[in-house]
């Protein structure tokens, strides 16, 4: 097999299974917002800082993504009681249950 026919097959392979996950998550969850859910789940709770290597992505779009996270009732920021500039990122009620549904 040659580079290129590789390179198509797994642009392919990625796009398709982007499309299979964003289905089976539909509507309340997207793939970023599982993998932060999980990330959560493990730690407890999370600094945005903290999901930087888990995201690929900028911080300017993490905070975004906690944005829309927050409005869904996925997520709740705290701000940390002994440094104010610190927020953590923990998963509601609701969140732990979509976090759930996402990876079953």
């Amino acid at each position: 097999m040659h580079a290129t026919e590789f390179a198509k097959l797994w642009s392919k392979l990625s796009k398709d299974y982007k499309s299979m996950m964003d289905e089976s998550l539909a509507p309340s969850l997207t793939e970023s917002q599982l993998t932060v859910l999980e990330r959560i789940a493990e730690y407890g709770k999370v600094k945005p800082s903290d999901l930087l290597p888990h995201l690929a992505t900028t911080p300017a779009a993490i905070t975004t993504l906690m944005d829309r996270m927050e409005k869904n009732a996925l997520i709740i920021r705290e701000r940390d009681q002994d440094d104010r500039r610190i927020v953590w990122i923990q998963a509601t009620e609701f969140g732990e249950q979509e976090m759930r549904r996402g990876v079953a």
